[in-house]
């Protein structure tokens, strides 16, 4: 079976077997990270772009008070920055959530990936995704409610994991983010998480339990906390494919 990493780029783009090849033998060498660590810190020069095969990370911004505020989260597949390497120092932080898989790819090897046509366009749309799902929770934390907020991000990260292989045929997944995680993400309270939470669950919207979170009807879900899933381009490859075959 092709690992994250593979099922996230042939979301973008036609990949033939040269290029899988050329994927799986680079994520051949991962590495095992473990929960707490961070990949790249906050002033740091990037060395290599992380490539996460296995495992959650977070983006997050430390403030002078000690106060964090975490800026996105990287799931398995996810790619840490494309071209980063070309900064002097590093913006954010990104830390592991979980223990996790992952793969330090240099700039050569970037530079390497893109030769191959395929390779490249699919790395650059993961790369503009990236942007509209950033755009969507300054959205979020900006003009939705508590409980919208709290529901938005869970329907956002079963689409994201559906689409690399990460949710059961029961819509359930793993699940690890603790409340105080969720409040440095969506600008709340951990007791309001809290609240937030026990309403969606209440309302038989999801299903929590030993950090395996279930969606027992995911329309109803989508429909109350109004979550349209169009800025995660899952259907690009189709348009792609359709674009060019009107160009010819």
């Amino acid at each position: 079976m092709p690992n994250a990493f593979v099922r996230k780029l042939r979301r973008f783009a036609d990949l033939d077997d040269e290029a899988v090849g050329r994927l799986v033998r680079l994520t051949s060498r991962a590495e095992p990270r473990g929960r707490g660590s961070d990949l790249v810190r906050q002033g740091e020069r990037p060395l290599a772009m992380q490539l996460l095969l296995s495992g959650w990370a977070c983006r997050y911004k430390s403030l002078a008070s000690g106060r964090r505020q975490i800026v996105g989260f990287l799931l398995p597949g996810d790619i840490c920055d494309l071209h980063v390497t070309l900064l002097r120092r590093m913006d954010h932080s990104i830390g592991l959530l979980t223990d996790a898989c992952v793969v330090a790819v240099t700039a050569a090897e970037e530079q390497e990936l893109e030769r191959h046509a395929s390779i490249r366009t699919a790395l650059t749309c993961s790369t503009l995704v990236d942007e509209a799902i950033l755009r969507e929770w300054l959205t979020t934390v900006g003009q939705r409610g508590a409980l919208a907020r709290v529901g938005h991000l869970v329907c956002e990260i079963w689409y994201r994991l559906k689409a690399v292989g990460q949710v059961d045929e029961r819509e359930r997944f793993a699940f690890p983010l603790t409340q105080d995680v969720l409040g440095d993400t969506l600008g709340l309270t951990p007791v309001h998480v809290n609240r937030m939470l026990r309403r969606l669950r209440d309302e038989r919207l999801i299903e929590l339990e030993r950090k395996q979170l279930r969606l027992p009807d995911p329309a109803r879900l989508v429909a109350t906390c109004g979550f349209d899933p169009a800025y995660l381009h899952l259907d690009q490859k189709r348009r792609l494919t359709s674009g060019m075959s009107s160009a010819g």
